[in-house]
């Protein structure tokens, strides 16, 4: 079996198969391909017979791939053999049986048979390279694909597209199977009637043998019923194993680039690091994209309807992608109307993957100028997002194919600026879902605002933030040991590495365990005050793990987060249901997994140890431009605003109210965010989450922290208004 050969891949045998990522190139010829399938000829649905099924897709074939010999094998029904059924040329025939009699004496031939995609086996002496694929529906295989590549094949995307028509064939000869036997059957009960007339005891019989062929019908509708079912099952959990398998290795690449661009390197060295963490973070959306539309489209994707915090998810998603605008140097403002209630309900991650990809598209296709956010009350029972900027708009003609899959506006966009062309269609399917509807406006040269529309419920109740599931007593306090004390729970070395820098970078105290049973040991001996729990390690999980610290060591209180490379429907849920309190996906943002942890270990990490630039100037720079007289009325009125705010919250921690204070932090983080003041505005926003949990030792660490901080930012600010 040593004559096989691909890129990439093998199965548990060791045997190569051609099933490797694609490259882009690759990617991108393939969904050329799918985009223009329309364009070739169907199949016709008149045939009379398999062979004219086999010509022309193997018309279809020589059209499209590269090609210099093919041969169709189907299976004999009676004897269940396989025989050549279509070559062509005709005249290589029988050089296609004599090699195939090779491949089937040394088992190859049925080896390939099972795997359901493309096989490359490389040349011998007894014959030249040859692509294999079985020609299969989702019930039953009907042959043989053998085809000899030429030279300039393109093994990635040929043969994806090669399943495809293969598939196709299958399918209709297996429709042409079923309308010969219906028409059989047909014909057959035509004859019968015709001889059952005039009697009417032989009618009777007739009518109870279509009784008993409509149960037996029946019956093979429900056998076919649950084997569909089944085959939808399997493609779930293929997609979650994908999932798993792509991000796992994505994990390890965009989190040790991270860190390589940390450290000291030279100018082109810089270069190679950014170069490989931008390719490495277009791949996961790109594979975030290809899942989802693939949920979608196979109705698997769910919408949940849950109390949440609108402002915590705006807040959220500008915080993300907050080094993306400071890196363009773009104006970024927010406007929520005071009507707009922040407490809503609907499903939060939704909304939150939607506003992402309007805004990051907003990002990219916007050099220099300003991006807006604004949310308000469309009427009394929507609400409405809008994602405006003063980007390179779109041309009016092509706004309607915005929204379809694999769509860009032309060619040359994707050339320049990348993507699927799938975000978009994904947005409007989850907004509909969500009973919405999602628009753009806008005119070539003159930016573009996109907007969603949802329907509006206010929670009749709060709850915490997104993202923390009540679970019992969901007033967590802390463990009583070190703070910052996180035991990582990780069985891949790279993994361990990535997170662990990275944690230890914030400040945090890092240990690490293998598996769940050396977790458990750890956890007997030691005190933690969080753990980060991958799921699917060796000797024993972290579903199983989890549970073992919540029922024998009864530490309930101790807060565990799932950090894991499965991302699909429903793992949160099997998450929070072992036991877990929260839930964060690899590839790692640390921006998410630090926001994730500080809601579960308040006051862990002081602001004042951050790197976080007191005071960026460039925000005011690009809203005032150079009107000094504009720029003093603003500060002064920052400075007054600033210093009323304040007193407010220093009374409220003072007494220790913490209601008053989460709304007062919040217009805190506002005002901040608005001139740039960014240490005052992470200050803020981190004890808005915290301080409803604090204890009066941590309001007095945040009272002392927030003094120090209006000092700082009051000085920077001074500074910049005398420039």
């Amino acid at each position: 079996m040593d004559n096989f050969s691909s890129q990439q891949g093998s199965d548990s045998k060791g045997k190569k198969i051609a099933s490797s990522p694609l490259s882009g190139q690759a990617a991108h010829e393939l969904l050329s391909y799918v985009a223009n399938m329309m364009a070739f000829d169907t199949i016709s649905l008149h045939v009379t017979d398999k062979l004219q099924i086999l010509q022309e897709t193997a018309i279809k074939i020589t059209n499209a791939l590269s090609f210099k010999q093919l041969c169709f094998y189907l299976v004999d029904e009676e004897t269940a053999l396989f025989h050549p059924a279509y070559c062509t040329p005709e005249t290589v025939r029988t050089q296609f049986e004599q090699w195939i009699d090779v491949l089937i004496d040394d088992q190859t031939f049925a080896w390939a048979l099972n795997r359901n995609k493309a096989v490359r086996v490389e040349a011998t002496s007894h014959h030249p390279t040859l692509i294999l694929h079985s020609i299969a529906t989702v019930s039953r295989i009907r042959g043989m694909f053998i085809g000899v590549p030429t030279s300039d094949f393109n093994e990635e995307a040929h043969l994806t597209f090669l399943t495809l028509l293969l598939h196709a064939c299958a399918n209709h000869i297996e429709s042409l199977e079923l309308y010969t036997m219906l028409r059989k059957v047909n014909s057959e009960l035509k004859d019968q009637v015709a001889k059952l007339e005039g009697n009417e005891q032989e009618l009777l019989q007739h009518r109870e043998r279509l009784e008993e062929l409509v149960a037996e019908r029946t019956h093979e509708l429900a056998v076919a019923r649950e084997q569909a079912e089944r085959s939808a099952s399997a493609k779930g959990q293929f997609l979650a194993n994908m999932s798993h398998e792509v991000r796992t290795p994505l994990n390890a690449m965009i989190g040790i680039t991270g860190l390589l661009m940390d450290s000291q390197l030279d100018p082109q060295q810089q270069d190679y690091a950014i170069a490989i963490k931008e390719s490495s973070e277009n791949l996961l959306y790109i594979i975030n994209d290809i899942l989802d539309f693939s949920k979608i489209e196979a109705g698997e994707l769910k919408v949940e309807k849950i109390s949440f915090n609108l402002g915590s998810v705006i807040d959220g998603v500008s915080h993300i992608l907050g080094p993306q605008i400071e890196e363009k140097k773009l104006a970024f403002n927010t406007i929520i109307n005071d009507d707009v209630p922040l407490q809503i309900m609907g499903d939060p991650l939704r909304v939150k993957q939607v506003f992402i990809n309007l805004l990051s598209n907003a990002i990219k296709f916007t050099d220099q100028g300003r991006v807006v956010v604004t949310v308000e009350k469309n009427d009394s029972r929507q609400l409405k997002i809008s994602v405006s900027d003063s980007g390179i708009g779109i041309p009016e003609a092509a706004c309607p194919r915005l929204f379809q899959s694999f769509s860009q506006v032309d060619s040359s966009t994707s050339r320049r600026y990348g993507g699927t062309g799938l975000g978009l269609a994904i947005s409007k399917q989850l907004v509909e879902l969500m009973g919405g509807s999602i628009g753009v406006d806008s005119k070539e040269g003159e930016g573009s605002c996109f907007w969603f529309i949802l329907p509006l419920e206010e929670a009749a109740f709060c709850r915490l933030e997104e993202g923390t599931v009540i679970m019992g007593n969901s007033e967590k306090e802390p463990s009583g040991a070190t703070a910052g004390t996180i035991l990582l729970v990780e069985d891949v070395k790279m993994n361990q590495l990535v997170a662990g820098k990275i944690l230890e970078k914030k400040g945090y105290q890092v240990a690490v365990a293998d598996d769940g049973c050396e977790a458990l040991e750890m956890l007997k001996n030691s005190s933690y005050d969080l753990v980060l729990m991958d799921c699917q390690m060796p000797n024993m999980d972290g579903f199983t793990a989890t549970k073992h610290i919540r029922s024998e060591l009864k530490l309930t209180d101790l807060p565990i987060i799932a950090m894991t490379a499965n991302a699909m429907a429903g793992d949160r849920d099997l998450c929070l249901a072992a036991g877990m309190d929260d839930y964060v996906s690899k590839p790692i943002v640390p921006a998410v997994l630090f926001d994730c942890i500080e809601r579960w270990l308040p006051s862990s990490v002081t602001l004042s140890e951050s790197d976080e630039q007191v005071f960026d100037s460039t925000i005011l720079d690009n809203l005032l431009g150079d009107d000094n007289d504009l720029k003093i009325v603003v500060v002064d009125a920052f400075l007054d605003d600033l210093d009323t705010l304040l007193v407010k919250i220093y009374t409220y921690l003072e007494d220790e109210n913490r209601d008053e204070a989460k709304t007062a932090l919040h217009a805190l983080k506002g005002l901040c965010g608005n001139v740039g003041a960014n240490r005052l505005q992470d200050c803020a926003a981190r004890y808005e989450q915290q301080v409803a949990k604090a204890n009066s030792e941590q309001l007095n660490e945040m009272l002392v922290v927030l003094k120090e901080q209006q000092s700082l930012s009051v000085s920077a600010v001074n500074d910049y208004k005398t420039r």
